[in-house]
């Protein structure tokens, strides 16, 4: 009984997602809630769709989410019963009983039943345009249409029938002469259910508190559950009697034995994933921050166009439209590969890691944070962050980065984007610089894309001799990230950094330029010193 996916085609290609990436790009807490979803495999949120067809079907089915959110709870509530079937069926031991088995199966059979006329119905109800949910609709009518569906619904009648032959068990206690329980059997199996003696009914209704009849003591009396010998043998009892419809229970269990949850399972992970996912963009669109569809262009193309982009757990961390600083940006002919440069905590790696959860998100199918968007698809996206103290053993940090730059750089080709930042952080600025400028060299000479946030100011300054010594279609374009006084907030621009204003802006809201220093040493001496 096999379900479309809302997620992927059949001939979808795709491209893993490593933890680093979602780490460097600050996307912990959105991955946070994918994987809190039960069930849900690696795969699902762990692979980056690297083809236009799959990109579009993914796009179409979340802007259908977005518009009609009850439809997505309502799907989700429809096949939710599979997350307990799950559950349960994960934590059970597997038994030899063949009752036991078809009694999971009817369980089985039945869910997927109720959930197939759920379905049918959600999406009878809803109005939808995207082709994944159209042929997820088509498809459960076909099942709920068909022959086969109405047999099924019949058979688990009769079993049901069958079932309701138990009512209830009766088991023998045998007790020590110390007045404790050791052995239980199951000695009889009614088709009525029991009925408690009348007194026993009245006593319960009298007693608010069992402790006034039975007393305190009995808190701590061994339970029957604390039986050395435990003798129940109820599957082979109810076996037993429902020998008279033995032909019908064995039919269901050959019939339906191949039926499993999952196909159900999948299409409910799917559905989560949308969940979980479009929430967030849903609370920050709430939030009156501005989200779009990014447009799909060709890998070929190698470019991208953002209109008012921002960092979104940025956004969901200000909870506030008018605190955000917005930036427009493009990558293309005009420019691939760009250095940027500015003052420390001034918004560079912010912005480094917008772009990349635009491209990241762009290739989930979902929506970006942006008012608008073009946006090329990337064989693959590679960040370079600063690695952990504790991952530098041996080699060092700038080592350690060197080495990550050549693994990462072998691994891209001319439709890669690369994400830099604050790489190559050696003991002196001399190094520093010399591997920079080697490493953006390399990058230009394959033609792939690049944002390179770094404080080195003098390598921003070196655009133009390297954009003269290799000229090709990866232009080298400074960027500089410039403080708006008014708000403290930090815009990208083009264009090559001031001599000293940012170290000067540093310096001077630390209280450590010279001037600052100088008027505080003359306080102190109330009268300053010769110069």
């Amino acid at each position: 009984m096999e379900l479309n996916s809302l997620l992927w085609l059949e001939d979808s290609e795709s491209i893993d997602i490593p933890e680093s990436l979602i780490d460097d790009l600050n996307l912990g807490a959105l991955y946070s809630r994918l994987a809190a979803i039960d069930g849900l495999d690696r795969e699902t949120i762990h692979k980056m769709c690297t083809d236009e067809p799959t990109i579009s079907y993914r796009q179409t089915i979340a802007s259908d989410f977005m518009k009609t959110p009850a439809l997505l709870d309502d799907l989700h509530e429809s096949l939710d019963a599979f997350s307990v079937l799950h559950r349960e069926f994960k934590a059970t031991p597997y038994q030899e009983s063949d009752l036991f088995m078809l009694i999971n199966l009817v369980r089985v059979v039945e869910t997927s039943a109720n959930c197939l006329d759920n379905l049918r119905q959600t999406l009878d109800y809803h109005t939808f345009n995207s082709e994944g949910l159209k042929s997820l609709e088509s498809r459960v009518n076909e099942i709920v249409e068909s022959a086969d569906f109405r047999n099924m619904i019949s058979d688990l009648k009769a079993i049901r029938y069958a079932f309701s032959k138990v009512r209830s068990l009766e088991v023998s206690i045998n007790m020590s002469p110390g007045m404790r329980p050791y052995e239980a059997q199951v000695t009889e199996v009614r088709e009525e259910k029991y009925r408690f003696p009348q007194a026993f009914r009245r006593l319960a209704m009298t007693l608010e508190n069992t402790d006034r009849f039975m007393g305190r003591a009995t808190r701590h009396y061994v339970p029957v559950f604390g039986l050395g010998i435990i003798n129940f043998d109820m599957m082979d009892e109810i076996e037993f009697s429902l020998k008279d419809h033995k032909t019908t229970l064995t039919a269901f269990l050959e019939r339906y034995a191949a039926v499993d949850i999952g196909p159900f399972m999948r299409l409910l992970n799917e559905v989560s994933f949308y969940r979980s996912a479009l929430s967030v963009f849903m609370e920050v669109a709430a939030l009156g921050f501005p989200l779009t569809m990014p447009r799909i262009k060709d890998r070929d193309g190698r470019m991208m166009r953002l209109e008012k982009c921002y960092n979104l757990p940025l956004a969901v961390h200000l909870q506030e439209e008018s605190a955000m600083v917005y930036n427009d940006f493009s990558m293309d002919d005009d420019g691939r590969i760009f250095i940027l440069t500015g003052a420390n905590r001034g918004g560079k790696t912010t912005f480094t890691q917008c772009v990349g959860q635009i491209q990241l998100l762009a290739q989930l199918g979902l929506p970006v944070p942006c008012a608008d968007a073009e946006v090329s698809i990337v064989d693959a996206l590679l960040s370079h962050f600063p690695v952990k103290e504790e991952e530098t053993q041996g080699t060092g940090r700038f080592g350690k980065d060197c080495i990550r730059f050549r693994e990462q750089y072998d691994a891209g080709t001319q439709t890669s984007l690369y994400l830099l930042n604050e790489s190559f952080n050696g003991t002196s600025h001399m190094e520093s610089m010399f591997v920079a400028k080697e490493a953006i060299k390399a990058l230009k000479y394959k033609r792939a894309r690049c944002i390179f946030n770094t404080h080195l100011l003098s390598l921003s300054k070196e655009t133009e001799i390297l954009n003269t010594d290799m000229m090709n279609d990866a232009p080298i374009v400074s960027l500089t990230a410039a403080t708006n006084e008014k708000e403290r907030a930090f815009i990208i621009n083009r264009g090559a950094p001031a001599e000293s204003s940012h170290a000067r802006e540093v310096a001077e809201s630390c209280g450590v330029s010279y001037s600052q220093l100088k008027a505080r040493l003359a306080s102190d001496e109330g009268g300053g010193v010769d110069e």
